[in-house]
């Protein structure tokens, strides 16, 4: 078996991980719900939802690049 070679975006996602977890833990907007975003959206919402599409990116990122690709050797589904 052979040593599964260097990707070099797998540090970068780790990396992305890293800073959305450390996002995640917001303490700046917890007594803020002024100013409303659109007329409606506390800006605590707001951030959450940028956070959120951050961690859809970065999971596309990781399935992408840094997922085991299986070569098996067959075409097509299982039979």
């Amino acid at each position: 078996m052979s040593k599964p070679s260097f990707n070099p975006a797998r540090p970068l996602v780790w990396a992305a991980i890293v800073a959305l977890v450390v996002l995640h833990h917001d303490f700046w907007f917890w007594d803020t719900y002024e100013p409303l975003l659109f007329g409606f959206l506390p800006v605590g919402l707001a951030y959450h939802v940028g956070l959120s599409i951050a961690a859809a990116v970065v999971w596309f990122l990781a399935t992408r690049y840094c997922f085991p690709v299986e070569e098996d050797g067959e075409e097509g589904g299982a039979r």
